[in-house]
């Protein structure tokens, strides 16, 4: 703190030319550094000075604030604007450092945005005399005044921030084009004195030139009275798309007076039932508070018999509570169903009332964030942002005049190119005979004119160290004539080109601005366009889940809808006579389903538990067969080892023979 009021002492002396010093600036009172505080903005140039002792604190408010206004000051964040400008007007001494600090920091800036505020604040003006016609015109022509000072501010700016030297560059070419406009008017002259009817002709070319001005006048005024009109359409279209509840069909008179009339009783309803009872509810805060504020000093025993009061206040209304149950039955009450839904609804309009005041609240607060987005987007770029068919037609006349300009920079390069040969072979002759300008000089007087044919014919480099310098000189201004011919060639050329430069310098300044509009606008789209594909990613996913769902749930929906019908003739065919035989339901039909598939499901169990049973036993046996089969095999195989070894053997039912 010490080091800024320090800062604050010195850079006040500097501007004001006070002698402050620590002590004496910090015993001011909050009038006093209020007065420094404008004493600092007028020396700025921000506004008028006044005295702060002497003007109404209305009046003092108005001022005060326009002049932070006009060199742009903004509060720190955090701060909300009701209690910066209540610390502004009562002098509190952390706003009022604050700003003196801030503005002394940036004093070169504050004085320069101090002065443009002078002349691009638009007045402010009643809206019912803003339908008037002669102030709408005058509004218009102020508009038109400010586009044309902020034209000449920039260029003004970008002139301060040149190069001395392109600044000489563009003198020595204006001294040269000064020249040749000299000549252009000496030839002119020279052309004009044998014409008879030279006033005649002169005054013709002048009120040509004139109607090709007021041509020119027109065609650009009705080009703005087209972009005019196409906005004011575009506005329209907005406008009624608004007033349309933002669809593309138009809505019918019916439609309209419906949702004037729901609009009608929902702010009937906030003016007559909940605005007076929250202002009631208010009222009877305030009233409680000022009771409370009252009350002297409120001291443990007075708060005691407070509370004694309140406990038998209690006491008393649940004893008379008490009383009515006693006396009145529940039962006899044929009201209490309706109160019951009387109060359900009165507390959901209250709660639709408070959802509608948040919702207005968070409309508001992203209108005027949508404001100052659109207004930080115009002064970044400068002009509004196209979209739509309007960007387009502006792509396919940025591609046009893009076409247009590479052919005349073609142009251009061939004629600088043309003109640099010529510039060097007139500078190599200069250097080869000094005595050149002077023969350029007086070639009017001697207005030799001879062809180029015999030109080259009498120059011959071998013979010229044989020539006197009379001949010389002849040949020297022979060659200047030629040379003069051939400017007199170049002048209509050089004549043509100076439009096409003034014309490719336009073209490119409008190029670059159009340029950055159409950079920040594909960067805006695609930053936009990125979580809005998500999202319809997303919504897509969604709505297949749903689809698959629905399928399913129609197809319940398929099954239920087909018992349905069965179960309602089931419900007819029981009307019928009893004489006619009766057939099963369809509940009956499927209950012997069920039983069925019951006791083939117990038939199943008890033959699955017989086979577990036997499965032991049965396991047991097989491998019982498996060793007695592998055992007879055994004994065959032995039985043929040894008929091999010993003969063979015959075997029958009664005997055994072994042969030998």
């Amino acid at each position: 703190m010490t080091e800024q009021l320090k800062f604050i002492i010195t850079e006040l002396n500097k501007e004001l030319g006070t002698s402050y010093d620590l002590i004496k600036f910090d015993s001011l009172n909050e009038v006093q550094h209020l007065q420094v505080l404008v004493d600092l903005l007028a020396n700025l140039d921000a506004g008028q000075k006044f005295d702060v002792n002497e003007e109404e604190p209305e009046s003092i408010s108005v001022k005060l604030l326009d002049m932070i206004r006009n060199v742009k000051y903004r509060p720190d964040v955090g701060i909300e604007i009701s209690l910066f400008r209540k610390n502004l007007l009562t002098g509190e001494r952390t706003t009022i450092f604050s700003i003196l600090e801030w503005l002394l920091k940036n004093s070169n800036q504050v004085k320069k945005t101090a002065y443009l505020a002078k002349f691009l604040i638009r007045p402010d003006i009643p809206n019912d005399i803003l339908g008037n016609a002669d102030m709408a015109e005058l509004l218009e022509v102020h508009d038109k005044l400010v586009e044309e000072f902020k034209e000449s501010h920039r260029y003004t700016a970008s002139m301060e921030h040149n190069n001395p030297s392109e600044v000489i560059n563009d003198i020595k070419e204006m001294a040269m084009e000064r020249d040749i406009v000299i000549k252009r008017l000496e030839v002119a002259q020279l052309n004009l004195s044998d014409v008879s009817n030279k006033e005649t002709v002169l005054s013709t070319a002048k009120s040509m030139r004139i109607q090709q001005e007021k041509s020119k006048k027109l065609t650009s005024q009705l080009s703005e009275q087209k972009e005019k009109l196409k906005r004011a359409s575009d506005q329209l279209q907005r406008n009624l798309g608004v007033f349309r509840g933002q669809t593309s069909a138009p809505r019918a008179p019916g439609d309209l007076i419906q949702k004037l009339n729901e609009e009608l009783k929902v702010n009937e309803y906030l003016a007559k039932d909940k605005l007076p009872q929250e202002l009631s509810n208010v009222r009877r805060d305030v009233e409680l508070l000022q009771s409370v504020h009252s009350y002297g000093h409120v001291q443990r025993e007075n708060l005691l018999q407070i509370q004694e009061k309140i406990d038998n206040v209690n006491k008393d209304i649940e004893s008379l509570v008490q009383k009515k149950l006693a006396l009145t039955d529940p039962h006899d009450d044929k009201l209490a169903p309706f109160r019951h839904q009387a109060a359900i609804i009165k507390r959901n309009k209250e709660a639709v009332a408070e959802k509608l005041e948040e919702l207005k609240n968070e409309f508001r607060e992203l209108e005027a964030q949508l404001s100052e987005k659109q207004l930080q987007v115009q002064k970044l770029l400068g002009d509004t942002v196209l979209r739509g068919e309007e960007l387009k037609k502006y792509v396919n006349k940025l591609r046009t005049k893009s076409n247009v300009y590479k052919k005349q920079r073609s142009t251009l390069s061939s004629l600088k190119t043309e003109v640099g040969v010529l510039s060097r072979t007139l500078e190599i002759l200069q250097t080869r005979d000094a005595t050149l300008e002077l023969a350029l000089l007086n070639h009017k007087k001697l207005n030799i004119n001879l062809d180029s044919s015999d030109i080259h014919d009498d120059i011959d480099t071998d013979d010229l160290s044989t020539k006197t310098p009379q001949e010389l000189s002849q040949i020297i201004v022979q060659i200047s004539g030629k040379l003069n011919e051939v400017k007199q060639d170049i002048l209509p050329i050089s004549n043509h080109l100076k439009p096409l430069k003034e014309e490719y310098q336009q073209l490119q300044q409008q190029h670059d601005q159009k340029k950055r509009v159409y950079d920040s606008t594909s960067i805006n789209l695609t930053s936009q366009m990125e979580p809005l594909d998500q999202e319809v990613a997303d919504l897509q996913k969604k709505l297949e889940s749903k689809e698959d769902e629905w399928k399913v749930l129609r197809q319940r929906i398929e099954k239920a809808e087909q018992l349905l019908s069965v179960i309602e003739q089931e419900n007819v065919s029981r009307n019928i006579e009893v004489s006619t035989p009766r057939q099963p339901s369809r509940l009956e039909t499927l209950q012997m389903q069920i039983h069925q598939q019951e006791k083939q499901a117990a038939l199943l169990k008890e033959e699955q538990k017989f086979v577990s049973e036997r499965q032991s036993m049965l396991g047991e046996q097989s491998m019982m067969w498996n060793h007695l089969l592998e055992l007879l095999e055994c004994k065959i195989q032995c039985m043929d080892d040894a008929v091999d070894k010993q003969g063979s053997v015959t075997i029958t039912k009664q005997s055994q023979t072994l042969i030998l």
